[in-house]
C-alpha cells in the first residue's frame, strides 16, 4: 500500500494506492467542513422533526442530531462525521473521537500529476475486460451502474464477473455512498445471479461501509453504502467555489509574473479576497462559477 500526496494553501489531496492503481481518494481543505474536524458551532434552531440542531461555523452550517438540550447563540464543540452533500449540510456529533482526525503522511507529488490521477477516478465511463464498460450515474435518489458488454466477445457471465471486480473497485473510489443499484449485462434472464452476488460480496468484504443486499425485483442488483466523506464528485465538483478556489491557488504557483491578475465568478473572488491573495482579482459576472483566468499583468 502507497500514499501520494499534494499540499497547496490549505489543500491535502491524498491517493491511497494498492498495487500500483488508485483505490482511495481524500481531499482535505481549510475552508471545507471536513470528516474528523474538530470545530466550535453556534446553535440556530432546533428542528423537532430530525431531532437536533442546526448551528453555524466558520466553515458553513451544519446539523447535530441530539437529544441534548441547547439554547440558542450557544456555542458547543463537535466533530463532522458526515461532510456537506449537494443538497445537505453537513452533520456533526458531540463525541469526539481523535482517531477521525485526518492526518497525511504520504509521499509527495506535484499538483499536474495529481490532477491527473484525480481526472481520471471521476471518469463516468469506466473500460475493464476485454471491451466491457461501466456506465455511471448519480442522481439525487442513488448511484446506478449500467455493465455494457461493448466489445467484448467473450460470454455474458465472464463479462459479468469482469464487471464485479472494476465494480467494487469504482465504489471505493468515487466513495459512493447511499443506494448503489447495478444493471449486469442480461441479469433479466436471471442467470448467475447467486455467482455475481457471491463475488460482489467477496470482492466488498474488505469496505466496512458496504453492505450487499441482492437482487430486486426487476433484476438490478443492489448495494448500501454508509457516507462520511462526500463522494469524490461532490467533492470536486466544478462549480464550487471553493473547488474553484484552489484550482486558483495551484495556478498560481505556475505563474511566473510577479503581479497575476486573476478574473474569477464573484463568489470565487470573495474567498481569495478574504484569503489576502496577492493579485489583482477582477470579478466575472453572468459566467460559469468554473471559469477563471491568470495571467500576468
Amino acid at each position: 500500500m502507497n500514499l501520494l500526496q499534494n499540499e497547496t494553501f490549505g489543500e491535502i489531496r491524498v491517493v491511497r494506492l494498492e498495487n500500483g492503481r488508485p483505490v482511495e481518494i481524500v481531499i482535505h481543505r481549510d475552508l471545507a467542513l471536513n470528516y474528523g474536524d474538530i470545530v466550535l458551532a453556534k446553535i440556530t434552531v432546533y428542528h423537532p422533526v430530525l431531532h437536533g440542531y442546526f448551528a453555524m461555523t466558520d466553515r458553513g452550517d451544519i446539523f447535530i442530531p441530539t437529544t441534548e438540550s441547547f439554547t440558542e447563540g450557544q456555542t458547543v464543540k463537535v466533530q463532522i462525521i458526515k461532510e456537506r452533500r449537494t443538497d445537505k449540510v453537513a452533520t456533526a456529533h458531540l463525541q469526539i473521537d481523535e482517531n477521525l482526525c485526518f492526518r497525511a503522511t504520504g509521499e509527495n507529488i506535484d499538483s499536474t500529476e495529481m490532477d491527473d490521477l484525480i481526472a481520471t477516478a471521476m471518469d463516468a465511463t469506466v473500460p475493464f475486460g476485454d471491451g466491457g464498460i461501466l456506465h455511471i450515474e448519480k442522481t439525487k435518489v442513488c448511484w446506478t451502474i449500467d455493465v455494457d458488454t461493448g466489445t467484448s466477445r467473450s460470454p455474458i457471465a465472464v463479462v459479468n464477473e469482469l464487471a464485479v471486480v472494476e465494480i467494487a473497485h469504482q465504489i471505493r473510489l468515487k466513495n459512493m455512498g447511499g443506494c448503489i443499484l447495478i444493471d449486469f449485462a442480461g441479469s433479466k434472464r436471471g442467470k448467475n445471479r447467486l455467482r455475481i452476488k457471491q463475488l460482489l460480496s467477496e470482492n466488498l468484504m474488505s469496505d466496512t461501509l458496504t453492505t450487499v443486499h441482492g437482487w430486486t425485483k426487476i433484476g438490478l442488483f443492489e448495494i448500501e453504502r454508509g457516507r462520511g466523506r462526500a463522494d469524490l464528485w461532490t467533492t470536486c465538483y466544478p462549480e464550487n467555489p471553493v473547488v474553484v478556489y484552489y484550482r486558483i491557488r495551484r495556478a498560481l504557483v505556475q505563474e511566473r509574473s510577479g503581479h497575476p491578475v486573476i478574473t474569477a465568478a464573484p463568489e470565487v473572488c470573495r474567498l481569495l479576497n478574504e484569503a489576502a491573495v496577492r493579485a489583482k482579482i477582477v470579478p466575472s459576472f453572468d459566467t460559469p462559477i468554473s471559469f477563471f483566468t491568470v495571467r500576468g499583468e
